[in-house]
């Protein structure tokens, strides 16, 4: 989607702030090889937290010294923007650039959301606090499903327009409308969700030893299970190296052109501790040695 977006505007300057949840950078470095464009990126947490929330607000009033015409920041699937009026307040003073905040889309995955909906609270706010709705994944949609999720987004934010599209697919024009509209999700409070459900963890799966396909396409299918993402960089054993991106139980494999002697892969979770499963699991498919770190429970804390 954010490709599409970038695609669509070749003649302006546009800047880039890429946040990921977890500790390895997977969508910035895609948006390098193709994009050109400047980006910073904020990793090792979500941008709204008070923990890498600084850096936010620092990274947007330095873009505001480029000769950029927008800023586009692309946060953590796990962002929960209900400080978002806050960080605003706190980059307008900071900066004495003239600047207007055109609002925010959520990209929608039906064949998740509603099930998040219900323990993520993070996920309540993203719908909520939008002015735009893009329902993707279309074509994995049935009827009965689509009316299931459009009752959800119906709760959460039945003022935003909707765009249904699949691979992030969307028109100039509709661009053009979210563009031109005046935002006015900030004020939308959502309802709390209380529920058991464990914040998220990320983890780290290192080796510096590349891997046979099936071997690493049967581990992360496996780890799939316990996995909200999966996402990272591999090098196969024919000296290929490949983007891998795990979500809703789809497996994708790309090739890319970065640089990887092994696989480096970041696991999102929220089913408490994973390493055991995960160097359990490695070693069953892999039997190569794997550095495993968990980071997460200091976001929260």
């Amino acid at each position: 989607f954010l490709s599409r977006i970038l695609s669509m505007m070749p003649e302006e300057k546009i800047g880039l702030i890429i946040n990921e949840f977890g500790q390895t950078s997977v969508d910035g470095a895609i948006l390098r090889e193709t994009s050109g464009m400047p980006i910073a990126e904020i990793n090792n947490g979500q941008v709204f937290c008070g923990c890498v929330s600084g850096n936010f607000v620092d990274s947007i009033s330095e873009f505001f010294k480029l000769p950029i015409r927008h800023l586009i920041v692309e946060t953590s699937g796990m962002a929960n923007p209900v400080n978002i009026k806050t960080v605003l307040e706190a980059v307008r003073m900071q900066t004495s650039e003239a600047w207007e905040y055109k609002g925010m889309i959520c990209v929608v995955d039906p064949t998740t959301v509603a099930d998040l909906a219900e323990v993520v609270n993070a996920v309540r706010e993203q719908i909520a606090k939008s002015d735009y709705l893009i329902i993707n994944k279309m074509d994995l949609m049935d009827p009965v499903e689509l009316v299931e999720v459009e009752g959800v987004l119906d709760e959460l934010n039945s003022h935003a327009p909707r765009l249904k599209t699949s691979f992030g697919e969307i028109s100039s024009g509709e661009l053009l409308d979210f563009l031109n509209r005046t935002p006015a999700a900030l004020e939308n409070v959502p309802l709390k969700v209380e529920s058991d459900f464990r914040r998220p963890l990320n983890y780290r799966i290192r080796s510096l030893q590349p891997a046979s396909r099936a071997a690493l396409e049967t581990l992360v299918s496996t780890l799939m299970a316990d996995s909200l993402r999966i996402k990272g960089y591999a090098r196969l054993e024919d000296g290929q190296v490949y983007l891998v991106n795990g979500a809703s139980r789809v497996l994708e494999m790309i090739p890319s052109a970065r640089e990887e002697s092994g696989v480096d892969l970041v696991l999102i979770t929220a089913r408490g501790d994973l390493e055991d499963t995960i160097r359990s699991c490695w070693q069953t498919h892999l039997a190569s040695p794997v550095e495993v770190e968990e980071k997460g429970r200091e976001y929260w804390d």
